[in-house]
């Protein structure tokens, strides 16, 4: 797994194996109630006092791709923001919770077909790859040059079938469709995945190296070549 390549920090396994079993990562869309004008106030200070308590409970770690990083988000999961019970709400980092608003990504990401990868380890491979282009030197040009192969070569599939591989146009179409086709999208869209622009989001670099990379500099160097074969492999790429 890249997630072990990048250098996590240990955790309990048995409580990172539970919690995969119930937060599968697939891209959605914000079709639930966001903010109802009546509540806003009551529900977000009864969700400002319910954040950290989620966040302590999940151990501080994505649910979705177990990282562990300085500032986390918490997601609702049936989009209602007004629901702030314990079981609706869980800690997730900035890119697994993009994933699942979608269509606010705007021009931050793009949708393409990659079965290979799992939509939790192009979270892990992101952080990676910004972090190496902030670190700079040549690493910094293989990272870029990955990053730009990944998005020219696996949006060309999504363009071909829908026209466009926008989020902002995917989470438009999601928002349009029935309930039990958008139930169904786990099996449909099982092989889409997001990319995220490294670029829109490099000016994390900082917090996302001091958290997941506790290491002397150049460790960072080995583990990012490990993360460049694995792809490589996984996605076919021609070295």
């Amino acid at each position: 797994m890249i997630g072990r390549a990048i250098g996590e920090v240990q955790h309990d396994q048995a409580l990172s194996d539970k919690l995969r079993e119930i937060c599968m990562l697939i891209i959605s869309a914000k079709r639930g109630k966001w903010r109802d004008k009546g509540g806003i106030e009551s529900a977000d200070k009864e969700f400002a006092t319910r954040r950290p308590q989620i966040v302590s409970r999940d151990g501080g770690r994505c649910r979705f791709c177990n990282a562990k990083l300085e500032k986390m988000h918490v997601h609702h999961k049936d989009d209602d923001h007004s629901n702030n019970q314990p079981s609706n709400l869980m800690t997730t980092d900035e890119l697994c919770h993009a994933v699942n608003h979608v269509g606010l990504l705007g021009k931050a990401g793009h949708i393409v077909y990659l079965p290979s990868i799992s939509q939790e380890d192009i979270s892990h491979l992101t952080r990676a790859i910004i972090v190496v282009i902030a670190r700079g030197g040549k690493d910094a040009e293989d990272a870029r040059q990955l990053a730009r192969y990944l998005i020219a070569t696996f949006t060309e599939p999504v363009v071909a079938t829908f026209g466009s591989d926008s989020p902002v146009h995917f989470g438009n179409a999601l928002l349009q469709l029935s309930d039990s086709s958008y139930n169904n999208r786990t099996s449909t869209m099982k092989d889409v995945r997001v990319l995220f622009d490294v670029a829109a989001l490099s000016k994390g670099a900082g917090s996302i190296a001091k958290s997941l990379y506790p290491k002397a500099p150049d460790d960072i160097v080995g583990d990012w070549r490990r993360i460049a074969d694995d792809i490589e492999t996984r996605a076919g790429m021609q070295t």
